[in-house]
């Protein structure tokens, strides 16, 4: 399905300084930053960290840190604290819901495609799709026997499953990487409140009746 040109599309992923490295944030950011379709890149920065700051500025992305807004910071909810869909939460309600008609989501440790936006946007041509999912796979699965292993389990249910879901109207949202019309998100309330909020947000999708997409191939 072929991207028309206009959308206005928000493209984020997480980082938690504490956790997860500089260096895996910066490989990701290049491939965000890199994707053909015209957007805006943003971090979402649970430590407001400086280091963080400043690759944002060399690379031309956007910083957003919920650390010093208490009013994005719940002990449960939408904006759980030290949760993943607070963050997005946060992101969303402050800036991502007021400015985008397309959100996608990447988890930190994702390398993306360049053509990734331009082979997912086609879909949402159709009022009725709320939200695209694509494929994914281990680009260390040649590392170990466990890295194999773990990939392979994953492709029943990246292939038979998902496509058989996609059959229906209902794939299953994956957490790595998703793609979401900004209305159908909204009405939805935003990333779901659990710690698996993906499977949650697929399931909040289907009951206010929006479809969903499974483009079965790797950009990510």
């Amino acid at each position: 399905m072929t991207a028309r040109p206009g959308w206005k599309v928000g493209v984020a992923t997480t980082f938690v300084p504490d956790a997860e490295p500089l260096d895996m944030l910066e490989d990701t950011l290049k491939a965000l930053t890199a994707l053909d379709y015209p957007h805006d890149t943003w971090v979402l920065d649970e430590g407001d960290n400086n280091q963080v700051k400043l690759l944002c500025q060399r690379l031309g992305v956007n910083h957003f840190s919920r650390r010093n807004l208490p009013q994005y910071q719940t002990e449960s909810g939408v904006f759980q604290s030290h949760s993943k869909h607070g963050n997005y939460n946060a992101w969303l309600y402050e800036i991502g819901f007021k400015q985008y008609e397309i959100i996608t989501a990447f988890d930190p440790d994702q390398v993306t495609d360049a053509g990734f936006l331009s082979h997912v946007l086609g879909y949402l041509e159709d009022p009725k799709v709320g939200y695209v999912q694509v494929g994914q796979a281990y680009y260390n699965q040649k590392a170990s026997f466990i890295a194999c292993g773990a990939a392979e389990e994953s492709y029943g249910f990246y292939s038979s499953i998902q496509m058989a879901s996609y059959g229906l109207g209902q794939p299953s949202i994956i957490g790595c990487h998703n793609t979401h019309r900004v209305t159908a998100l909204k009405q939805a309330g935003g990333f779901a409140p659990h710690d698996a909020d993906d499977i949650l947000l697929s399931i909040l999708y289907r009951a206010h009746n929006w479809k969903g997409v499974y483009v079965p191939k790797i950009f990510a």
